[in-house]
């Protein structure tokens, strides 16, 4: 199990960091949407569900690229340094292909700030490489901040969850 007190530490730092190293407009920052967890492997996802299910108000998860993604609606904020209070917890199965590859821990957070030209415009500007992804449910830039991922989302987790139970996608956990 990961130390998520100490990881959510290091990770806010890094970010409010990078953010005051480039100077970066304080709108994109404005709240943290969601944390995001990615566990080692099936059983370690298991565990991390179990943990944080008692402290979850509503809990759904939806199945992509070969991997369980469990968002979970907190009955207490997690507040994450400076950067603010998020209501919501995204727990990660790796892809199959990635178990054992990818990093384990405090993954990445989203913050909702949908003008992704001005985003892209400011961070082009001041030489920040960034990558604009995609899934089913919404659209991001992802930043990498010294070795920690943000990301500027159009649409906030709650938003995505409510459209996936309304194509069928997602399954209730709680």
């Amino acid at each position: 199990m990961i130390n998520f007190e100490a990881e959510l530490t290091a990770y806010a730092e890094a970010v409010k960091s990078f953010r005051a190293e480039y100077d970066l407009p304080a709108e994109w920052f404005a709240g943290p949407d969601h944390v995001a967890i990615k566990c080692a492997g099936s059983s370690d996802y298991e565990a991390t569900l179990a943990l944080w299910l008692p402290k979850a108000a509503q809990a759904q998860y939806v199945e992509l690229n070969g991997r369980r993604l469990a968002s979970a609606r907190l009955l207490e904020p997690i507040t994450v340094g400076g950067l603010g209070r998020a209501d919501w917890l995204e727990v990660m199965e790796p892809r199959p292909e990635k178990v054992g590859i990818d990093p384990v821990g405090v993954d990445h957070m989203e913050f909702v700030f949908t003008d992704f030209a001005a985003a892209e415009r400011v961070l082009r500007a001041k030489g920040i490489p960034y990558e604009a992804q995609q899934n089913p449910g919404h659209e991001w830039l992802s930043i990498l901040a010294d070795g920690h991922e943000f990301k500027l989302t159009n649409k906030s987790l709650a938003d995505v969850i409510a459209a996936e139970f309304a194509s069928g996608a997602a399954k209730a956990l709680k």
